[in-house]
């Protein structure tokens, strides 16, 4: 495969400076490779309900869209 470029697409000529937080849930255990589809799709459903509600809580603190 080649090496592959890319450069930021922002509305102005030089990109603003931002703030990352970065959140970490509790751990989940994985069903191991032998549970079923079921149990995958179960764990599936949990780590996207976690996800969202990781998603929700930073949304709910955060003091403003560029704060």
């Amino acid at each position: 495969m080649g090496s592959e470029k890319s450069a930021p697409i922002t509305p102005v000529l030089f990109p603003l400076p931002t703030k990352w937080t970065v959140h970490v849930g509790d751990p989940l255990t994985a069903p191991s490779a032998r549970a079923g589809a079921r149990a995958l799709q179960e764990f599936q459903g949990r780590v996207r309900e976690r996800l969202q509600g990781l998603l929700s809580d930073a949304v709910r603190r955060r003091p403003g869209l560029f704060a």
